[in-house]
This record gives structure tokens, C-alpha cells and sequence, in this order.
């Protein structure tokens, strides 16, 4: 299931959900608002949506890609991704957490957000978005530690999600391929990718820790 941020303020997290979708999830569902992409959503990407993917839900899913903003709270409880119907924060997340318990059949969430990795204050600095959907039976979550600039992440991500897909690596050795990726000034672009995304594999400045050192892996290690 791929994410479109619902409240259409994010220029990048369409083309960024759509390019997965051609590249990578042919047969994806679309959650969210979309400008440009012909079709109508399946879903508006509300949190309810979102919680139905992870088990018990009852709409399971072996990948969920949201694009939308994230922020990390004054306390570790109240942070959270803005969706089509409000917050969805880590205290509602962990609401029944205990009838999922996590475990290798849980889906693939990758927030691509900011802060989504993150803890600003109170006692728990390992309390965040990510570690709360673990908690709630996501096998494996990537998440931000800080801001990221949107053009960055969506291109970071397009090339992510191809090694996963493409190359059949591990969720975590897949995020460290496309951070190395990042850093390599001969980087080539994956096949299929569209012009908005092209243009930006193309830039100089990739290799800048701020724009591809933020994402990190929580979960379950091993491959699928």
C-alpha cells in the first residue's frame, strides 16, 4: 500500500508514491490525494487505514509506503503523522498493542517523513513512531531521525525500494544500499525512473549527510 500525503502539501510525495508504484508495486493500492495520477484512491489515508495493515487489522499487507509529514511530539506519546483525518500519534498505535505482538509476519512500514525516528524529550528516547509500530507487529520499519528534504527522500527511496524489490535484499541491507548509493559520485539511476527523479540523481550535493544519513532500520533483520 503506498501513502500519497492526503493533505496535498508535500510537491514530491506523488511523484516519489507513483514512481514506486511503476517501478516497484505494479499492483499496489493507492491511499490519499492525488493531483496528477489517473485514477481514483482506494482509500483517503486516514489513520484507521494505516492500522488496518498491521496484524490484526484486517487488511494485511506485506509493504506500507506512507509520504506524508511526520513530527516528532513534546513527549515521545504525542508523536505523530498527519493524515487524511488528523494525528496519527504513537499513543494510539500502541493502543491493543499487546494482540500483536511483533514478529517476522508483520509488514514493511517505511515512513518516509521527517522525525519520524525520533524522540525529543521525556525519559524514553527509544519511544518513537517507528519503535511503536514494531510494537504494534511491523516486522521491520524505516524511519527519520531529524528533518529531510523531500526531493532527496523521494529519490532516495525509489532506490531503496529497488533493491528490495529488484535485487531481493534484506529491508535493512536495502537501506544501507541506497545510503551508499547516495554517496557514490557514479551513481546510476534505477531503470524506470521519471524525469523529476532523474534530474535529482543527477545532483552533486547527494552525498551531504543531512540529505541521506537520517534513515534507520528497527525490526527484524533477517530477509522476509
Amino acid at each position: 500500500m503506498l501513502v500519497t500525503d492526503p493533505r496535498l502539501s508535500l510537491a514530491w510525495a506523488e511523484i516519489e508514491t507513483e514512481a514506486l508504484r511503476a517501478a516497484c508495486y505494479p499492483d499496489a493500492h493507492r491511499y490519499g490525494e492525488f493531483v496528477a495520477a489517473e485514477g481514483v484512491p482506494d482509500a483517503p489515508g486516514s489513520c484507521e487505514d494505516l492500522l488496518a495493515v498491521l496484524p490484526g487489522g484486517g487488511r494485511p499487507a506485506a509493504v506500507l509506503h506512507v509520504s506524508c509529514h511526520g513530527v516528532a511530539g513534546p513527549s515521545p506519546t504525542r508523536s505523530a503523522l498527519s493524515l487524511a483525518d488528523g494525528e496519527l500519534t504513537v499513543a494510539r498505535i500502541l493502543d491493543h498493542a499487546e494482540a500483536a505482538a511483533p514478529g517476522a509476519d508483520g509488514p514493511l512500514v517505511v515512513l518516509s517523513a521527517c522525525e519520524t525516528d525520533l524522540s525529543t524529550g521525556d525519559h524514553d528516547e527509544a519511544l518513537t513512531l517507528s519503535t511503536a509500530l514494531v510494537a504494534r507487529g511491523a516486522a521491520d520499519v524505516v524511519g527519520s531521525r531529524w528533518a529531510v528534504r523531500d526531493s532527496a527522500t523521494a529519490l532516495m527511496m525509489s532506490v531503496f525500494h529497488d533493491f528490495l524489490t529488484g535485487r531481493g535484499l534484506a529491508p535493512a541491507d536495502a537501506l544501507r544500499a541506497a545510503q551508499l548509493w547516495m554517496l557514490d559520485p557514479d551513481r546510476r539511476p534505477p531503470p524506470g525512473l521519471g524525469d523529476p527523479l532523474r534530474r535529482e540523481a543527477a545532483r552533486a550535493d547527494l552525498d551531504r549527510i543531512h540529505l541521506w544519513a537520517a534513515f534507520t532500520h528497527q525490526g527484524n533483520p533477517a530477509a522476509h
